[in-house]
């Protein structure tokens, strides 16, 4: 996390590489660094089951999760698709709580994450997406070539996050309109290559354009675009997404959808009435909370 506050400076980046990667003795000073109790606490997984949760009502994080989750249940239900290919981020916050939410249903569907891990059944309180308390509780360990080359294109739900996204559905991680590396792809190509996909993101005009500056996935099977106030939908003969489902964001409870569109999308996309969203419910909320009790993605 620290890693991430020092990219937008030069200096603070080659401060941090100095303190942190370039280090004369390697590794052993790197874990002199670290100190024996941040070690001992890295070690140990919270126990977080039965920790008092908070009753507050869902921030716009949180709500885009939980909106999000509800959209991957419904296509699970509806379009009968046998695995989830968790992204990282909100992407894979929201795969994660389905996978919960799809378990009460008594709903098999077997979660995934490209670098091997099947049919995750996510432990509470650490975000990782690949740590090994999550591989101690997977069905199957393998590796990318099988879940990204032989799971992925049959009968999977992508579910992906974004840094830009255009009304095409095409995702750009890679490279800001400035010219600034982000993150590159990932297997993020590969899955929006070969399956339906679901993508998460916080709706801003920078973020929601008209076209995006780089294409790193294309949107052609991009059917569905959830936001903090609601879903984005297109069917497979319809290049352009319309608002389907809204909610009002918490920061912004009295707009309505067709302002919020405008508001916060470079788009196009109000068609009329959406389907109205009902408010995260405790229950929905407390699950999210136990997966991240330090509030690292739901802020």
């Amino acid at each position: 996390m620290e890693a991430a506050t020092v990219g937008d400076s030069d200096i603070a980046a080659q401060v941090f590489e100095l303190m942190w990667v370039d280090l004369k003795k390697g590794h052993e000073t790197y874990l002199d660094l670290l100190g024996e109790e941040r070690l001992e606490n890295l070690k140990k997984p919270q126990k977080i089951r039965n920790k008092k949760l908070s009753q507050a009502p869902a921030n716009e994080s949180e709500q885009m999760i939980i909106i999000a989750s509800r959209a991957i249940v419904d296509h699970v239900v509806n379009r009968h698709y046998s695995t989830i290919l968790a992204g990282i981020g909100a992407a894979h916050m929201a795969a994660w709580c389905a996978a919960y939410l799809l378990e009460r249903k008594n709903i098999k569907v077997k979660v995934m994450a490209e670098l091997g891990f099947y049919g995750v059944l996510p432990h509470y309180g650490d975000i990782f997406l690949f740590s090994q308390l999550h591989a101690n509780r997977s069905e199957q360990l393998s590796d990318i070539v099988q879940i990204l080359g032989t799971l992925v294109p049959k009968d999977c739900l992508g579910v992906l996050g974004l840094a830009e996204i255009d009304r095409l559905g095409n995702i750009n991680s890679t490279r800001l309109p400035n010219g600034k590396f982000m993150v590159g792809s990932g297997g993020a190509n590969d899955i929006a290559s070969t399956a339906d996909c679901l993508v998460v993101g916080k709706a801003i005009k920078s973020r929601f354009v008209d076209n995006v500056s780089y294409i790193t996935s294309p949107g052609a099977n991009v059917f569905q675009v959830v936001c903090q106030f609601g879903r984005f939908t297109r069917n497979k003969d319809n290049s352009i997404y319309e608002l389907s489902h809204y909610l009002a964001s918490p920061i912004d409870y009295d707009l309505g959808p067709k302002d919020a569109v405008e508001k916060y999308t470079a788009w196009d996309a109000y068609a009329g009435q959406p389907l109205m969203e009902e408010p995260p419910s405790q229950d929905e909320l407390d699950i999210l909370r136990r997966l991240d009790p330090d509030k690292i993605f739901l802020g």
